[in-house]
């Protein structure tokens, strides 16, 4: 990957490759093909793989808000999906992946949905993604 000249290198950080030198300011997301631009895309999936930094394995975007607010950082969907439309994720909404996408690093906004936690258990129910959740349970692995 390379941007602005820099092409990334692999610091020895169990084998993944970081795509700039830790500290390196890129000026700060400000459109979709900002944040594209510091993915890998898979061609297959159509995934959107980032390649910054993550927190929980979960990737952390560092963005410009669209609606001027000023600068901005939320895990990755929540931040594609703000780039994207212009309007945050409303208060008390997660937002999650959709089916065709079982990626966690995966920021591409066509392949994310938002919701309440709610509804996000019944697309789960729907989906079929979690099988067996009682069997899951605290009280099913007592018994």
């Amino acid at each position: 990957m390379a941007l602005n000249g820099i092409v990334g290198a692999d610091y020895g950080q169990g084998g993944s490759v970081m795509a700039f030198p830790k500290g390196y300011d890129l000026g700060g997301i400000r459109t979709l093909e900002d944040l594209k631009s510091r993915c890998r895309i898979d061609e297959d999936t159509e995934c959107w793989h980032w390649t910054m930094s993550c927190v929980d394995n979960s990737p952390r975007v560092h963005y410009w808000a669209p609606d001027g607010s000023g600068r901005r950082h939320d895990k990755g969907r929540r931040a594609s999906l703000f780039r994207a439309t212009g309007k945050p994720v409303k208060t008390g909404h997660i937002s999650w992946q959709k089916a065709c996408c079982p990626s966690r690093d995966c920021v591409n906004p066509e392949h994310v949905q938002t919701g309440t936690k709610a509804k996000w258990g019944e697309w789960l129910s729907k989906s079929g993604m979690v099988k067996n959740l009682a069997s899951k349970s605290a009280g099913a692995r007592r018994a």
